[in-house]
């Protein structure tokens, strides 16, 4: 009777599980043996050029940071559509997997108690690091479809 080798044997696997000799990563992580987060490629200043459907066009600076806590999906995408520099909001959160972003509907709020519900996704080039976020802004029951473009600093 022959024995067979175990493929997973010599395989380790940081944050993941080894399949047939390969590692097997859980949500937000990636690479041969599952040790790099997802997120990092995100983490960065960025100058955006954005196109908005009713509010024109734009350009600022926004920055995606590390969101605190055990979820190492989680970024905080500071200043999208100006909104801390223009009303003073917190960062928009988001989600990282592979080269996607998703911006689940979240509702902030401004200084003035005026609510703004940002809802989106995200994908970067590979290639070219450079990240384009579509979103929809809803204020005041007005709503805005946004494109933006982001250019690592």
């Amino acid at each position: 009777m022959v024995t067979g080798c175990d493929p997973c044997q010599s395989v380790i696997c940081i944050n993941g599980v080894c399949k047939d000799g390969v590692c097997d990563c859980q949500a937000g992580f990636e690479g041969t043996d599952c040790g790099d987060k997802s997120r990092d490629r995100f983490l960065s200043g960025y100058t955006v050029a954005e196109q908005c459907d009713n509010n024109g066009a734009f350009v600022y600076t926004t920055t995606i940071t590390e969101a605190p806590g055990s979820d190492s999906t989680k970024v905080l995408i500071d200043n999208l559509f100006d909104a801390k520099l223009s009303f003073g909001l917190d960062p928009v959160f988001a989600f990282a997997d592979s080269f996607i972003l998703t911006i689940p509907s979240q509702t902030l709020t401004d200084l003035n108690s005026k609510n703004y519900t940002f809802s989106g996704i995200g994908v970067m080039d590979p290639d070219t690091t450079v990240l384009v976020i579509d979103y929809t802004i809803v204020a005041d029951g007005n709503s805005d479809n946004c494109s933006a473009t982001l250019v690592k600093q």
